[in-house]
């Protein structure tokens, strides 16, 4: 890949009429030639690329740049897939982080039950989201959901969105399942569990560094210790945030040797970790250090100085999000552009340090 290469894509829809049928025309006769076989494979997983692992804005199309990654094609089921569409899935998100993003790719389905695994108090009782009863752990995780709802976009749409949000500011830790899958694993985590480095996909990396996410990892949650060396140092004359992109430089610069050699040095020292007991414990100091530079809620109407004009807003300034008929007070006040007008008001200013 590279400025100085010609860039080619093909439709999905050609590869799909291309080798639809392929199984049938092989048969027991064994029609097709090797070279065909071969050919099927790799149309079958440009076509997984571009629907699954990595999609992105194209939607119909899919880059042959990818097919790089199926060369030698014996060697595909050693590759960590899993990591790739992580990584990807990060690198969408950050990227929907900015103001000017409307929305973002990547595998939503996998984010979608990650959010229902890790959040199950966001859909109790909404009767659009059913529970399969028959679902055991030997099946896909995503198919312990049946998602009964609409998709339209209507004023009931947008208080629901609403509704949710309010959800999340009202949740307390008690309410998160941070380690859903512990009572499925054979055996313990993994030492890759404790991997500190980049994770790649075909168009870059997302940084994953296990020191935040102590408590699904079965510990509990401590702010940086003080005397920790981190691998990997913000390079902050390169690192830049605005209102349609955030990019993150590292130093030393993250390359695939890191991930190489994840087995080497690339693990960070837990011996200092503690285990928790019920799940969502942290340290006496995490919270007043989380709260130093980040937000914990995600509707902010708190009293702020030259930051509003909206009158919705203003008038709400003073009211508890966590009071449901306050809150739609608020949307009463101001509904159609005066009520998005106040979600991007409260955006701006969630987002004005630049996380």
């Amino acid at each position: 890949m590279g400025k100085k290469y010609p860039k080619k894509e093909f439709k999905l829809i050609d590869i799909r009429k291309m080798y639809a049928g392929s199984l049938e025309k092989d048969g027991d006769n064994e029609q097709l030639s090797d070279f065909e076989v071969r050919a099927t494979a790799y149309a079958y997983l440009l076509y997984v690329f571009a629907s699954v692992i990595f999609p992105d804005n194209k939607v119909n199309r899919v880059s042959a740049n990818l097919l790089q990654l199926l060369d030698p094609l014996e060697d595909v089921s050693k590759y960590s897939w899993g990591n790739a569409i992580i990584a990807h899935l990060n690198a969408q998100l950050e990227m929907a982080s900015r103001e000017r993003t409307s929305q973002m790719n990547g595998n939503l389905v996998l984010l979608q039950v990650w959010v229902y695994e890790h959040f199950p108090s966001l859909f109790k009782g909404d009767e659009d989201i059913q529970l399969q009863p028959t679902w055991n752990n030997t099946k896909p995780r995503g198919t312990r959901y049946n998602y009964t709802g609409s998709q339209d976009k209507e004023e009931a749409q947008k208080l629901k969105l609403l509704a949710m949000r309010q959800k999340l500011d009202n949740m307390i830790a008690k309410e998160v399942t941070f380690d859903p899958y512990k009572e499925d694993r054979v055996g313990g985590l993994e030492d890759l569990a404790y991997y500190h480095g980049p994770l790649f996909y075909p168009c870059g990396y997302s940084m994953y560094n296990p020191h935040r996410v102590m408590r699904h990892l079965g510990y509990i949650q401590d702010s940086p210790d003080e005397y920790y060396v981190p691998p990997f140092k913000y390079k902050l004359k390169k690192c830049k945030a605005d209102k349609k992109a955030l990019v993150v430089a590292y130093e030393p610069e993250p390359k695939t040797k890191h991930w190489n050699n994840r087995h080497l040095g690339s693990r960070v020292e837990i011996s200092w970790w503690d285990h928790v007991n019920e799940g969502h414990e942290v340290s006496g100091d995490y919270i007043p250090w989380y709260e130093g530079f980040s937000h914990g809620r995600v509707i902010r109407i708190d009293q702020t100085t030259g930051r509003r004009s909206n009158k919705a807003s203003s008038a709400a300034s003073t009211v508890d999000t966590r009071d449901d008929s306050s809150i739609l007070k608020l949307v009463a006040k101001g509904t159609g552009e005066d009520f998005y007008e106040v979600i991007l008001l409260q955006s701006r200013q969630w987002r004005s340090d630049g996380t």
